[in-house]
């Protein structure tokens, strides 16, 4: 006779409540110390995540059922039991329950407020991390195409990856932290693009508190190339996408090596020069390769004349000789 299915275990900590433990931390350096890795805490830390997100799906299972069979969750009148975790301070965190409910307030409509309008889309939040600590965001992201592109990019999960920033150790998406395989560097754009990505990217940086000076700085750089003689030049709006792309990176650079900043909304003569220069370079190096790709095709379109006239040949003669 077959014997019955063995019940599984009553879950009774609320995993949903649980906070993976700091393996870095001096109590665990004997486990650490027995892992062949040379940094095993990451694959600690996955473990564990996988583990607990395993027991989440089988506790909402059981919460389910006990609500079906009129059971409190957590097994009877035992409550759930939420294990202290410390960090590398000793310090035991505090983390708010998951399945805490939400403020009614929250939840109330607002019957003054108009219905909703034309909603906007928001850059990525790559893109939005990138300009909170003022590091160079291509202007690719701040374009529809763009924030299309990393919205459709984003519903996709890679999994989950762990960061440090001013609140600690973190789990957060793998997609918010890589930049899109498709973005363009400022220098593929066309200055239309650039006009356009402007009225996100000038928003967006006020809204993330960069300083007030730092902005009104770059709201002039947009304004004063717009009225720069350079547009005038032949190839002259890709001579401006140049300057800007040219001009905010070493912005950024001398950001990033704590070096005096220069004041960007300044348009430099010199730089400039060299990014007329450049342009045209580009240009003629397209231009040489274009003449190179028709110099290689000529042959095979002379093949493919010579080859139609035999072939007409050879059909006129063979009609003159059964004529």
């Amino acid at each position: 006779m077959e014997q019955p299915p063995v019940p599984a275990p009553r879950i009774v900590v609320n995993p949903h409540l649980q906070q993976c433990p700091d393996y870095a931390a001096p109590e665990f350096a004997e486990i650490v110390a027995g892992y062949a890795h040379a940094d095993p805490v990451p694959a600690l830390q996955a473990a564990w995540q996988a583990h607990n997100e395993r027991l989440q799906i089988a506790w909402n299972a059981q919460v389910k059922a006990d609500r079906l069979q009129g059971a409190p969750p957590g097994g009877g009148n035992i409550p759930p039991i939420v294990p202290p975790q410390h960090n590398a301070g000793g310090a035991v965190p505090h983390a708010p329950p998951h399945d805490a409910p939400i403020d009614e307030d929250l939840l109330a409509f607002d019957e003054g407020a108009e219905p909703v309008g034309h909603i906007i889309d928001k850059i990525s939040p790559y893109g939005r991390g990138k300009l909170k600590k003022m590091e160079l965001l291509y202007l690719w992201y701040c374009l529809p195409e763009g924030m299309k592109a990393t919205r459709l990019s984003g519903s996709v999960s890679e999994g989950y990856g762990l960061v440090t920033d001013e609140d600690g150790v973190q789990f957060k998406r793998l997609n918010d932290l890589k930049a899109c395989s498709s973005a363009l560097p400022d220098d593929q754009l066309t200055w239309s693009q650039v006009l356009d990505a402007r009225t996100v990217f000038l928003p967006e940086i006020s809204a993330l508190g960069w300083p007030l000076h730092i902005v009104n700085a770059f709201h002039a750089l947009f304004y004063n190339l717009e009225l720069h003689d350079a547009r005038k030049l032949h190839l002259g709006p890709q001579i401006l996408v140049q300057y800007q792309a040219d001009a905010r990176r070493e912005f950024h650079d001398c950001l990033e090596a704590k070096q005096p900043l220069f004041n960007i909304a300044v348009i430099s003569d010199t730089l400039m020069a060299q990014c007329i220069s450049k342009v045209q370079n580009k240009a003629q190096e397209r231009n040489h390769a274009q003449q190179q790709d028709q110099i290689h095709r000529l042959p095979q379109h002379l093949l493919v004349w010579l080859s139609g006239w035999t072939i007409l040949i050879i059909t006129h003669l063979i009609t003159l000789v059964y004529a």
